[in-house]
């Protein structure tokens, strides 16, 4: 009789590694239950909350970042109670804390030993999503179905005269965030050891190919950022491969939208099919327009109006805000026009309609002393396995802030196991300062 190992996967760090592997997994697979939507990512995160809960929270104590993070949901949850729509207010709360208790539990679940494995699962499942969005781009030029592909309705040639890629994500702009991690884990591997050329393109390409704007710009200034750290540490020739592998990637991506799309639009018709094959020079126009138009209608509103009307609300409650979650119900009563599901799309301005002053000051203290602790940090570390993870995880953050710029879900699950990985490699850093 063959025995599963079921103590070693339920052992903190093979959570850990398996929640890393599934991160992209949002929307495929995924079941909708009572307005929730169940994921394999969440199952693990919760099993991976209450292992460390019971084992290892109590010793050592909370870090002072940690604290405050805790301080700052409870800011959410006092102005969740004034909230017009409670029920709403409440189930975000519920995913916040979920997110921010599941930072704490990894920041509680890897060693120093863990790292690389970490990284190995981490990388298998971009390039597992990656390979699927090649798939959704392909399968959707040849006309297979929108069940077959996994590709919204909303993101296929008939909408831009090419496809938008989300991989197994909610939307081409989720998709690119999450991008942003394995992409600045794969930058510091090149500039402090060493990494496949061909997966840095690949996850270029892969951005390129969501024309998420937010995404595309985070992707740029992650890789100035890591090209900075490579031409202060004099590392010349890691920094030539990353703006070969950049390059490369959008010429990849261009190859596909442009010079691909029509000839396999002419392979679609001459196998029969009514719909007229798209002109390489109209593709790269839409393109171009979608990728640089900072300014354009999405789900009903554009995003100058949203912003204006999060101001408006905040003027309107200054301290608590309208409520976590409650900015689409109030919106729809200054603008009929929106539905109740409208966001900001602009994380700062929604928590500063949704949470007030007192909730936008709690999370930027938060963030700031997070922040902070990590770069205290990485001035002591010596280039390993610890600074490598440190810096990724920390400029990944900032890359991450720059696309909130255009985007507004708080709860998001990579974001914050990027957040507990940066507590836990703190608190790698201070035992091994007390040994």
């Amino acid at each position: 009789m063959i025995k599963l190992p079921i103590k070693k996967l339920l052992l903190p760090s093979g959570l850990l590694c398996a929640l890393l592997f599934f991160l992209p997994f949002e929307r495929i697979p995924s079941l909708d239950v009572a307005g929730i939507t169940l994921r394999i990512n969440i199952f693990i995160g919760l099993a991976l909350i209450l292992v460390t809960g019971f084992k290892h929270w109590s010793r050592p104590g909370l870090l002072t970042v940690e604290k405050l993070g805790l301080f700052m949901l409870l800011v959410f949850f006092v102005s969740a109670l004034q909230a017009m729509n409670l029920g709403r207010s409440l189930s975000v709360i519920g995913f916040t804390i979920f997110v921010v208790l599941l930072a704490l539990a990894i920041a509680r679940s890897f060693t120093v030993s863990d790292l690389h494995r970490m990284q190995k699962w981490l990388i298998a499942g971009a390039l597992v999503v990656c390979g699927f969005a090649f798939y959704q781009f392909f399968g959707d030029i040849m006309q297979l179905p929108h069940w077959a592909t996994g590709l919204r309705p909303f993101y296929t040639i008939e909408v831009f005269s090419f496809p938008r890629v989300q991989a197994a994500s909610l939307e081409p702009l989720y998709f690119a965030n999450y991008l942003l991690l394995p992409l600045a884990l794969s930058l510091a591997l090149a500039i402090y050891m060493s990494f496949p050329l061909w997966i840095i393109a690949l996850f270029y390409t892969c951005f390129f190919l969501t024309v998420s704007r937010g995404g595309i710009v985070a992707a740029l200034l992650l890789t100035l950022l890591f090209i900075g750290i490579g031409i202060i540490k004099k590392r010349g020739g890691q920094v030539i491969k990353i703006v070969a592998a950049l390059f490369g990637g959008a010429a990849m991506a261009y190859v596909m939208i442009v010079l691909l799309i029509p000839q396999l639009g002419n392979l679609r018709t001459s196998l029969g099919s009514k719909v007229e094959a798209p002109i390489g020079s109209k593709v790269a126009k839409t393109y171009q327009k979608q990728a640089t138009n900072y300014e354009y209608k999405d789900t009903g509103s554009d995003r100058a109006r949203t912003r204006a009307v999060a101001l408006e609300l905040f003027q309107r409650e200054p301290i608590l805000g309208v409520g976590p979650g409650n900015f689409g119900r109030e919106a729809k009563k200054l603008r009929p026009y929106y539905s109740e599901a409208q966001t900001v799309n602009n994380l700062p301005l929604e928590l500063l309609a949704e949470t007030g002053l007192a909730g936008a000051a709690a999370f930027v203290l938060f963030a700031a002393a997070l922040l902070w602790k990590a770069l205290t940090v990485l001035r002591k570390l010596a280039d390993g396995p610890i600074k490598v993870w440190l810096v990724a995880s920390f400029l990944f953050l900032i890359a991450a802030f720059l696309q909130y710029q255009t985007f507004s879900t708080l709860y998001i699950i990579h974001i914050w196991a990027a957040v507990g990985v940066i507590l836990g490699l703190i608190r790698l850093s201070r035992a091994n300062e007390k040994a």
